[in-house]
C-alpha cells in the first residue's frame, strides 16, 4: 500500500529542490550577465590605488556617503586579491554577498521560528523578483548593509540568552559587538539607520510595552537602546572626521524633504507605487508580455498573502523572539518606504531591503509550524515560486549583449591612440575599468557652461593638468541631458576649449580630441574667480 503522506513529502522536497536550483541559477545568470556600471566598479579603482600607491586610507578621494567600506567592500577586496582586478571578481563578490544574506536569513529564522522556516528563507530569497535581484547582485548597492543589519539582528537576539541578571560578561560582549558593527555600518551607509537602528529601537519598546515580552531585563534593554543611539552618533562622527586622513565623504545633495502639499505627496506616492511594480517584475522590461504580467500578479499575491499572515502571527502573540522579528521587519519596511517617499532615499534600488523582508515573510507563511495555509496552499505557493524563478532565468539571458557597445567604444579609443579623457559620470569610470585602466576616462560636468570635475567617487589627482600634459579627449553621448551635457554643441565646445585636433563619430558618441589637457580651463577659471574675490 502506498504511503500517501510519505509520497507527498517526497513531492514537496522535489519542489523545494526545483525552486532552489532554478532560483540560484537565475541569480548566477543575472550576476554574470548584467551590464556593469560606474557604481559597481568603483571598488576596483580603490583597490588599484591601494596596490599601486599604497594609499590604504584612500587619501584625496571624494566618495559618497554610501561608501560600503565596511559592508560590501571587504568581500570585493578579497575577491579581487584572489581573482584579480577584473569583472569576474566583481560579479563573484556580489554573488557571495547575496549568498551571505541568504545564510544570515537562515540563521535568524532558525533562531526565531525553527528549522523549517530557516529552510524557506534562502529559497524565497533566491526566487525573489528579478528587478531588484539584480541590484542585490551589484556591489555598492546597499546589499552589504543588509548583510550587516542581519548580523546585528542576530546579535540583538543573542541578548535574550543573557537577558537575566547573570551572564554580565556575555551581555557586555554582545552589546559592545552590536555597538561596533552598528558604528561601522552607519559610517559605510546611512541607510543602516532606516533598516536597523530605528526599527530595532521601535521593536524593543513595542515588545516591552505592547506585548509584555522584552528580550532582556528592563535595565539591559535600556543599555542596548543607548548603545544603538550612541552608534548612530559614532558613525556620523566617523564621517565627519574622515577628512583627517584625506577621505572626503558628504551626504548627497539631492536628499531633501519633499514640500508638504497634496500635489507633491501624490507625485511621490505615484513614483513609489511605480517603483514597487518594477520590483515585482512589471515595467522593467515592458512586462515581457503575458508571462511577465502573470509573474507580476504572482509576486504581488505572494507578498500580500505574506503580509496578512505576518499580521495574523502578531495577533496570535507568538513567542517573544518571533514577535520582535516581525515588528522589526514591518517597521523597517514602512520606514524605508516613507523615507523613499519623503526623498530621504532617492532611487528605487534603495528599496532592495524590501526583497529581504518579502523573503522572510514568505518563509514564515510556507513553514508548517506557523502557517495558516494547508498542504494544498503551500503546494500552490511553491508552483508560483517555480514560475517566478523560471522567468528570472529568462531575464538573466536578456542582459547578455548590453555591454557590447561600451566594449566596442573602448576598442575604438585604443585603436585611435586616445588614452586620457573626460565624459559624463555614467560613462567614465566604467570605461577606465573595461580598458583595464589603459584608457582613463574621468567624470566631468558642465554647470554654468564651464567644465568642472564631477566630485563623486573620484580622486582629485585625476584633474591635475600638470600631471597629465598630453592630449585629452571629450566624449559627448547622445541622450545625456544631465550635468549640462545637453548644451554641449560643437560650436560651444570649440568656444570653450579651442579647435579640436581630431573629431570622430562612433555609434551614438561624438569624440573630440585636443593636443593638451582641456581640464586646465577649470583651473584657470577657478584662479580668476579667486582673484576677483580678493578685490
Amino acid at each position: 500500500m502506498v504511503d500517501n503522506g510519505r509520497t507527498a513529502r517526497y513531492i514537496f522536497a522535489i519542489a523545494l529542490a526545483a525552486v532552489l536550483v532554478l532560483g540560484f541559477t537565475s541569480k548566477i545568470q543575472i550576476a554574470f550577465n548584467y551590464p556593469l556600471s560606474n557604481d559597481q566598479i568603483n571598488h576596483v579603482l580603490w583597490i588599484d590605488d591601494m596596490n599601486a600607491n599604497h594609499n590604504y586610507f584612500l587619501s584625496d578621494w571624494y566618495i559618497g556617503t554610501n561608501n560600503s567600506l565596511f559592508t560590501d567592500f571587504p568581500v570585493q577586496f578579497l575577491m579581487c586579491y584572489a581573482f584579480g582586478l577584473n569583472s569576474y571578481a566583481i560579479r563573484l563578490g556580489a554573488l557571495v554577498v547575496y549568498c551571505l544574506v541568504g545564510f544570515l536569513l537562515m540563521v535568524v529564522l532558525r533562531r526565531t521560528y525553527g528549522a523549517e522556516a530557516a529552510l524557506f528563507g534562502p529559497i524565497a530569497l533566491f526566487a525573489a523578483p528579478v528587478y531588484l535581484s539584480r541590484y542585490y547582485l551589484m556591489p555598492n548597492f546597499h546589499v552589504g548593509t543588509i548583510m550587516n543589519a542581519l548580523v546585528c539582528l542576530w546579535i540583538l537576539l543573542a541578548v535574550r540568552k543573557c537577558g537575566g541578571e547573570g551572564n554580565k560578561r556575555a551581555f557586555a560582549f554582545t552589546t559592545a559587538l552590536l555597538f561596533v558593527v552598528s558604528v561601522l555600518s552607519v559610517f559605510s551607509d546611512y541607510l543602516f539607520i532606516f533598516i536597523f537602528i530605528i526599527p530595532a529601537v521601535v521593536s524593543l519598546v513595542s515588545c516591552r510595552f505592547l506585548f509584555g515580552k522584552g528580550l532582556a531585563s528592563k535595565g539591559r534593554e535600556v543599555a542596548v537602546v543607548v548603545a544603538l543611539i550612541l552608534s548612530l552618533g559614532g558613525g556620523v562622527a566617523m564621517v565627519s572626521l574622515s577628512d583627517m586622513v584625506g577621505l572626503n565623504l558628504a551626504f548627497a545633495s539631492h536628499n531633501r524633504m519633499i514640500p508638504l502639499n497634496a500635489a507633491s505627496i501624490k507625485g511621490a506616492v505615484n513614483q513609489f507605487t511605480g517603483d514597487m511594480s518594477r520590483i515585482f517584475n512589471m515595467g522593467f522590461s515592458g512586462g515581457r508580455g503575458p508571462f511577465g504580467s502573470a509573474v507580476f500578479v504572482i509576486n504581488i499575491v505572494l507578498f500580500a498573502a505574506a503580509c496578512i499572515h505576518a499580521i495574523v502571527l502578531i495577533k496570535r502573540k507568538d513567542r517573544g523572539d518571533g514577535i520582535f522579528v516581525l515588528i522589526f521587519l514591518i517597521t523597517a519596511g514602512v520606514l524605508l518606504s516613507a523615507a523613499y517617499i519623503m526623498r530621504q532615499v532617492a532611487h528605487s534600488y534603495y528599496l532592495t531591503y524590501l526583497i529581504c523582508i518579502y523573503a522572510v515573510l514568505l518563509s514564515l507563511m510556507l513553514s508548517g509550524g506557523s502557517s495558516i495555509l494547508g498542504r494544498a496552499g503551500r503546494a500552490l505557493m511553491l508552483v508560483l515560486f517555480i514560475v517566478s524563478a523560471s522567468y528570472n532565468i529568462s531575464e538573466g539571458f536578456s542582459y547578455k549583449e548590453q555591454e557590447q557597445p561600451r566594449l566596442e567604444l573602448v576598442r575604438f579609443l585604443r585603436d585611435k591612440g586616445m588614452t586620457y579623457g573626460y565624459a559624463y559620470i555614467g560613462h567614465s569610470n566604467i570605461m577606465t575599468f573595461l580598458s583595464d585602466r589603459e584608457v582613463k576616462v574621468r567624470p566631468v560636468r558642465f554647470d554654468h557652461f564651464t567644465v568642472e570635475p564631477e566630485i563623486f567617487h573620484v580622486k582629485m589627482e585625476w584633474y591635475s593638468y600638470k600631471k597629465h600634459t598630453g592630449p585629452t579627449f571629450l566624449l559627448v553621448m547622445d541622450g545625456v541631458e544631465e550635468r549640462g551635457f545637453k548644451h554641449m554643441t560643437p560650436s560651444l565646445i570649440r568656444q570653450m576649449f579651442g579647435r579640436p585636433a581630431r573629431t570622430f563619430r562612433h555609434g551614438n558618441v561624438d569624440i573630440y580630441e585636443w593636443n593638451y589637457n582641456i581640464i586646465q580651463v577649470y583651473w584657470i577659471n577657478s584662479a580668476v574667480s579667486k582673484n576677483k574675490g580678493r578685490r
